[in-house]
C-alpha cells in the first residue's frame, strides 16, 4: 500500500502542498498583523494631529489669555484668593476665597462695571464654618464684539 501510495502521491507533492500552505498561513497572518498595526498607525496619527491643533490654538491664544489676565488682575481685591481658574475659548469660570464677604461683592461689582468684563456673574458665595472664608463663583463669558469693533 506504501508503495501504491508513495507512486501516486510521492512525498515532493505533500511537502509542497504543506510548505504551500504553510506560507500561505504565514503570508494571511502577515497581512492581518500589517492591518493591525496600520489602524493601530493611523490612531496614533489622529492622536498626534489632535495634540498639535490643541498646541496650534494655545500658542494663537496665549497672547489673550496673557492680556485678559492682565486686565482681570486689576480688578481684584486684595484679600481675594483664587482656587482655580479655568479658561477657555475666552471666557473664565473663576472660583476662590476670602476672609471677606464685602471683597468677593467688590470683585464681582469691578468686574460688572468693568469695560473689559461686562458679563461677569456671580453663582454664589458661600460661607465655610470651618475656614471663616467665603467661598464664591464667577463666570465671565466671553464678551460680544460690536461691529464697530470688529472694523478696528
Amino acid at each position: 500500500m506504501y508503495y501504491f501510495c508513495h507512486c501516486l502521491f510521492p512525498n515532493n507533492v505533500f511537502s509542497k502542498s504543506w510548505k504551500k500552505a504553510a506560507e500561505l498561513k504565514n503570508q494571511v497572518n502577515s497581512k492581518a498583523y500589517i492591518t493591525e498595526n496600520y489602524t493601530k498607525l493611523q490612531t496614533s496619527i489622529s492622536n498626534i494631529s489632535a495634540s498639535i491643533n490643541i498646541t496650534k490654538g494655545v500658542e494663537e491664544n496665549k497672547f489673550l489669555l496673557a492680556a485678559s489676565l492682565d486686565n482681570l488682575s486689576k480688578y481684584v481685591p486684595t484679600n481675594i484668593k483664587f482656587i482655580n481658574l479655568n479658561y477657555q475659548n475666552g471666557s473664565f469660570a473663576i472660583t476662590g476665597s476670602s476672609s471677606n464677604y464685602n471683597s468677593c461683592t467688590e470683585f464681582i461689582a469691578n468686574l460688572e462695571t468693568s469695560k473689559e468684563f461686562p458679563t461677569a456673574v456671580i453663582n454664589n458665595i458661600t460661607y465655610k464654618k470651618d475656614t471663616k472664608t467665603y467661598d464664591f463663583s464667577i463666570n465671565i463669558p466671553q464678551k460680544e464684539v460690536e461691529n464697530n469693533e470688529q472694523t478696528k
